[in-house]
């Protein structure tokens, strides 16, 4: 499972719709995401039913949720989670449940998840450092619809494919070395969208890759020059 989050304990965790969804509660995290505080009525959205939750915190027969639809915020990527104290939270969405290690979503459907069907719901996309500090940011309308432009078209590339490509005619050593400078070299992105909801991809330069929420996506030509010349700089 894929995890945005950098608790040293497991946070809550539902399957829904096929999907992963980590349950939202402290501060650092509302506001790394862009969501608000407070669940206010108005968010409430359709309900969408009960669900076993993943927390061994719990006695098993308190491991049960509502939930429901998040009106105030397009796509799937959030919901709201009702406890069995009645208590409110956020869940979002981490990746798909894959049912071996090759499979991938296209970029479009990253698109609808997180409710984006053009460059207008694009606030601004930048770069930030390991600890979500804000390195650089744009908010230029020609370089978000650029980016959308060639992003939204890119096909899943699922992990195995990927470590072919990349690693296949590598011996051990070489593989190792190659792991730990993709890990130095890694550039987190930020998208943050019209409605406050932003989400993160993983960036790697020297091999024309970007991952998110457990899919490889392979850069055309724009794209990378783009990412070069006006948003990592």
């Amino acid at each position: 499972m894929y995890s945005w989050t950098d608790a040293h304990e497991p946070l809550p965790i539902i399957t829904y719709n096929n999907a992963y969804y980590e349950a939202i509660t402290e501060k650092k995290y509302l506001k790394r995401f862009g969501l608000p505080e407070r669940i206010t009525e108005e968010m409430f959205g359709a309900f969408l039913g009960t669900y076993t939750i993943d927390d061994r915190r719990l006695p098993p027969e308190d491991r049960w949720v509502h939930l429901y639809e998040c009106s105030t915020i397009k796509g799937d990527a959030v919901l709201i989670m009702e406890d069995y104290q009645g208590q409110y939270c956020f869940a979002l969405f981490c990746n798909y449940v894959y049912d071996d290690t090759n499979s991938a979503v296209d970029a479009a459907e990253m698109c609808r998840v997180f409710g984006i069907t053009s460059a207008d719901d694009i606030q601004s996309i930048g770069v930030c450092n390991n600890q979500y500090r804000t390195i650089h940011v744009t908010t230029d309308r020609a370089v978000i619809q650029g980016f959308f432009k060639e992003y939204h078209l890119l096909p899943g590339v699922g992990s195995d494919t990927f470590g072919a490509e990349v690693f296949g005619e590598k011996d051990e050593m070489e593989q190792q070395e190659l792991s730990r400078e993709l890990a130095d070299e890694m550039q987190m992105l930020f998208v943050k969208l019209e409605n406050g909801l932003t989400f993160y991809i993983h960036y790697y330069p020297s091999i024309g890759y970007i991952h998110q929420n457990l899919n490889y996506y392979k850069l055309t030509p724009g794209l990378s020059e783009l990412l070069q010349e006006s948003i990592v700089r």
